[in-house]
């Protein structure tokens, strides 16, 4: 982000509140934590991750609670249903967003 012009951040604005405000109509997704990750060699990611009440639940709310429940969620909830839940969830942010 520390590369973005000054048209780059105010893209990257626009965008990130769209996203947001679609995670909440949309889904109906309250809370979220951002992160984002810039190293020397690997490109600019930055994700928005719903805060489920049952992240907060098994591993609090710090920001440790962020990988551990993705590790959890890789781990454990990798199922058929919760994978086409999710295409479901994108299609209707898609569909909310076009």
């Amino acid at each position: 982000m520390s590369d973005f012009n000054e048209e780059e951040q105010k893209n990257f604005g626009i965008i990130l509140c769209k996203v947001r405000t679609a995670m909440e109509k949309a889904l109906d997704i309250k809370t979220v934590y951002t992160a984002q990750k810039e190293r020397d060699k690997d490109p600019f990611h930055f994700w928005i991750l719903p805060r489920y009440p049952w992240i907060s639940e098994m591993f609090g709310n710090s920001t440790a609670s962020i990988s551990n429940s993705l590790d959890y969620a890789k781990d454990k909830l990798k199922t058929e249903e919760n994978l086409k839940a999710v295409v479901a969830s994108t299609d209707k942010l898609y569909k909310y967003l076009n």
